[in-house]
């Protein structure tokens, strides 16, 4: 390795990739993990961490494409949600990612719309957590 090398960093290594990651910059992490995969460095520790940086960015899209749903912003919602998809590696993520797509620009879910309005017939059909409906005593002086 040359003086501009050690002065600069260097040729990647495993570490950098980890401190990367626990700093949350998925994209550097990843970025050093293909040079790694690239030099012939592939290992599985490697892969592990090339998964996590890329889940790490997919789940950064997530919520943004999320957030951009419920602001009402559906392009942006769209773009951030595709490229979490591509960016997924784990198949609950990927799951998740898919989930966020089939939502509505509201960003509800359609699945806890559904599972709400049960929950709330449910509870109004059992009688047994609720009061009874009262009657109202209504004589045909006060209309």
């Amino acid at each position: 390795m040359g003086i501009l090398g050690k002065l600069f960093g260097g040729r990647p290594n495993i570490e950098k990739m980890q401190r990367a990651l626990a700093q949350g910059s998925y994209a550097e992490a990843l970025h050093l993990g293909e040079d790694l995969l690239a030099s012939g460095d592939e290992t599985s520790e490697l892969a592990a961490k090339l998964i996590a940086a890329s889940d790490g960015l997919a789940r950064l899209n997530l919520e943004e494409g999320v957030r951009s749903q419920q602001a009402g912003n559906t392009p942006l919602a769209e773009e951030h949600l595709q490229l979490a998809l591509s960016q997924a590696r784990s198949v609950e993520l990927i799951k998740e990612v898919e989930v966020a797509l089939a939502q509505g620009p509201s960003g509800d879910l359609p699945l806890a719309k559904e599972q709400a309005q049960t929950e709330s017939s449910e509870a109004s059909a059992c009688g047994g957590c609720a009061p009874a409906p009262r009657q109202a005593d209504v004589s045909a002086d006060d209309l």
